[in-house]
């Protein structure tokens, strides 16, 4: 099953049994949180349907839409709209987030850095499954592999309250930017056997929806490959001993973070 893998369709890859970064942010916080996704899956959210809609904008592929011309979700039938959008395997958006995703999508590509790296030559939604040295087998999902002319990079595209160099760091991380980065760097590395970087473009929600581009030092990178594989050893010693704790049953003391 190794390799990378070109029109896997999103629902299929998602389905696969396979251990993935975000899987390893979770398994982390509570490895009984891990064991109950497993068989209790996230249920879609709205803030998910409008990132996949931004996604697709810009990347040219992605699941269908339905356009729901509702104001909001509030009513019984914008409700029903959007259930069977979904049940339909389709992802509903409100027309004015159709319209915001429309517009970010524009900004991106209006973005000379941005709009240079997702011109260049290259793989689409590349997904990725290799058997890490644990045994463990783990899959990823690339915006876009791309073949620039020092070798390939993993760019990754998010939408963002804040791209500002602080606010966006504020981002990364709260939501594990530096793991993931690391977990498909080293999956494009025993695929391909080369160090691939990250290429983060960050596109704001709110108009003027500015844009900026990061990339993860290697300091950074090394802490995220250092919790990918914390989260590899600690699933393997879960599922050898089929215990899947929560949180510590005794009191802890309880520290504030460094910022206030």
């Amino acid at each position: 099953m190794s390799g990378i893998r070109l029109n896997v369709p999103e629902v299929d890859y998602h389905a696969h049994p396979a251990f993935s970064q975000s899987q390893a942010k979770v398994l982390l916080q509570s490895p009984a949180k891990y064991h109950y996704r497993l068989t209790h899956p996230e249920p879609p959210r709205d803030v998910f349907d409008f990132g996949h809609a931004v996604h697709a904008k810009v990347l040219g592929v992605g699941l269908d839409f339905d356009t729901i011309d509702a104001d909001s979700w509030r009513t019984k039938a914008a409700q029903d709209a959007r259930d069977a959008s979904r049940a339909a395997g389709r992802v509903p958006l409100l027309a004015k987030d159709m319209h915001a995703a429309d517009v970010m999508a524009e900004a991106v590509l209006a973005h000379p850095g941005a709009r240079a790296i997702l011109e260049t030559e290259g793989d689409v939604e590349a997904s990725m499954f290799w058997t890490d040295a644990t045994g463990v087998e783990c899959r990823g999902r690339v915006d876009k592999l791309a073949a620039t002319a020092a070798g390939l990079v993993n760019v990754d595209l998010k939408t963002t309250a804040d791209a500002s160099l602080r606010g966006f760091a504020k981002s990364a991380a709260n939501f594990g930017y530096h793991l993931q980065a690391a977990a498909y760097e080293d999956g494009l590395r025993h695929l391909t056997g080369e160090d691939c970087p990250t290429v983060l473009i960050a596109v704001e929600k709110d108009a003027p929806h500015l844009v900026a581009l990061y990339e993860f030092p290697a300091d950074e990178i090394a802490r995220g490959l250092d919790k990918w594989r914390d989260a590899l050893d600690a699933l393997v010693k879960y599922r050898e001993a089929d215990y899947w704790p929560g949180y510590p049953d005794s009191i802890q003391p309880l520290y504030l973070p460094s910022w206030a």
